[in-house]
């Protein structure tokens, strides 16, 4: 597919060049003095960069990109979902984007905190409602932000200390993330905040609040600011994956990884015009967050169908190359590897054919039926991957690399041992390097308690489903058969209790 003659898209090398800034970065106790050249940040760099070169290319443009109505090729990042055909259009973003990280290991690309932003566009009429001052500045953002191309990252949590926890800090509010200060131009934020995945190698950042009812008014505000706004630190966290690792041996490592932050607010300075909530502990309640987050949470699970189908594939090169694809046990593992990724994709295809308009007109996904599966899928995944690696057996364990292949000595033991009649040697050692990195490196333990406590682990997904899922029609049903009088239905409730409380209904 051509590029149209105009165009909202920039290069891998335009976007290179946009990280070349005064942004304060740190790794290992050093500052990092260029993101796009430093071993632990480099890798991340250089694949976002070559998936913003695809946006251009006939192999990524139909999924990565969408014309608009006036013309203009745009990112898909920041389509505004009114139509089924446009979720579906995100949706297919999603997933090229996922299988061009070996199955979504990088989960922070530029379409995962775009969703954000856009869920709470679509909701603009509730922002404006209860902060009419600065609710606007969330859709002229969106518009720029897609005019730009731009990468973004957002901090939302607060850390584990205790006094920074807006619910524990009591009387001290010292260490929450807070105003504190304002003059006719903007405000001053102090505090920290958790996790900002990416956000070494994002555009801008979005900086939120989502605890309410425990926050204060200064507490409570949502605002965007460029990554190399003075005062803003990002403390890196020990990275589990380095560029330039061969990649015989490690092809997911290979590839590079993002880096978690903790981000400190040393009295940043934030213009009225970047600010789009403050002094609104309403529009901080996390009930809120999981309504306008549908679209993210959705990615989620699009995330996790992926992977499962990544696994499925694994399993089948697996199962081809040692020959054991007589074995019952092996063809009971596969196909519930199978099983595993069909229920996810149902999933996914489940809470698209419910999707449900906004008030402000637009589309986004069902949020029960996406709790549902998302909870499924983490607690299913731990067995997912250990099925993988029982299959893939001792060639997990004795893996070599492409400098022993390179000694005739060795290899003649190779060929002689190791033989399959699935693969050559060496196409099987990478195919057991992949399978490697994906169940059992430092990234595939990253991957898996980053995913089971980013957007909630299962048993919160479903004591939220308690709540908000209605199962009132099924209890009138019930009640009809057996000429019962009213009964109270338990779901839907109030999901700020669910969230803050953990209380139920009676």
């Amino acid at each position: 597919m051509a590029t149209t003659t105009q165009h909202y898209l920039r290069t891998g090398d335009e976007y290179r060049a946009s990280l070349r800034d005064e942004r304060e970065v740190w790794y290992r106790g050093e500052r990092i003095e260029d993101v796009t050249e430093h071993p632990a940040t480099r890798g991340g760099v250089d694949f976002a960069a070559r998936m913003y070169d695809l946006q251009f290319d006939p192999v990524g443009q139909e999924a990565l990109t969408y014309v608009r109505p006036d013309g203009v090729r745009a990112s898909t990042s920041w389509l505004l979902p009114r139509t089924r055909d446009d979720l579906l259009r995100k949706l297919a973003e999603s997933e090229f984007r996922c299988w061009q990280s070996f199955g979504s290991f990088a989960s922070r690309q530029p379409n995962h905190v775009a969703w954000v932003f856009i869920g709470q566009r679509t909701y603009l009429s509730h922002f404006r409602q209860h902060a009419p001052d600065w609710a606007d500045n969330l859709a002229s953002f969106v518009e720029r932000a897609e005019r730009e191309n731009l990468y973004t990252a957002a901090c939302l949590i607060e850390p584990q200390g205790t006094k920074a926890r807006s619910a524990k800090a009591g009387d001290d509010r010292s260490a929450v993330a807070r105003v504190v200060a304002r003059d006719s131009g903007g405000v001053t934020i102090r505090g920290a905040k958790a996790v900002a995945t990416s956000s070494m190698m994002a555009n801008e950042l979005q900086i939120g609040t989502i605890y309410y009812p425990h926050v204060r008014p200064e507490e409570s505000f949502w605002c965007v600011v460029p990554m190399d706004t003075p005062g803003l630190k990002l403390i890196c966290r020990e990275a589990v994956a380095l560029p330039r690792e061969p990649f015989f041996e490690h092809p997911l490592g290979s590839i590079g990884e993002e880096l978690d932050a903790l981000v400190v607010f040393d009295d940043i300075y934030v213009p009225n015009d970047r600010i789009y909530v403050m002094d609104a502990p309403v529009l901080c309640d996390p009930a809120l967050f999981g309504t306008t987050g549908r679209g993210e949470f959705w990615i989620h699970l699009s995330r996790q169908a992926v992977t499962a189908e990544f696994y499925a594939g694994l399993a089948q090169l697996v199962v081809d190359t040692l020959g054991t694809g007589d074995i019952p046990t092996v063809q009971d593992h596969v196909a519930e590897i199978t099983q595993y990724a069909l229920m996810l994709r149902a999933g996914l295809i489940g809470a698209l054919e419910q999707a449900e308009e906004t008030p402000d007109g637009f589309l986004l996904p069902h949020g029960p039926t996406i709790n549902a599966f998302r909870a499924y899928g983490l607690d299913l995944y731990p067995r997912i991957n250990q099925l993988l690696q029982q299959m893939a057996g001792q060639g997990l364990v004795t893996r070599f690399t492409e400098a022993d292949y390179d000694v005739p000595e060795l290899r003649e033991h190779f060929e002689t041992y190791l033989t399959t009649s699935g693969l050559g040697i060496r196409e099987k050692s990478l195919l057991m390097n992949l399978v490697f990195d994906v169940t059992s490196s430092a990234m595939a333990g990253r991957r898996e308690i980053f995913e089971n406590v980013n957007g909630l682990p299962a048993p919160i997904l479903r004591h939220l489903l308690y709540f908000i899922a209605n199962r009132k029609p099924h209890v009138e049903r019930i009640q009809g058969l057996l000429g019962l009088g009213d009964v109270q239905a338990g779901g839907p409730g109030n999901v700020t209790d669910a969230w803050h409380t953990g209380r139920r209904r009676p």
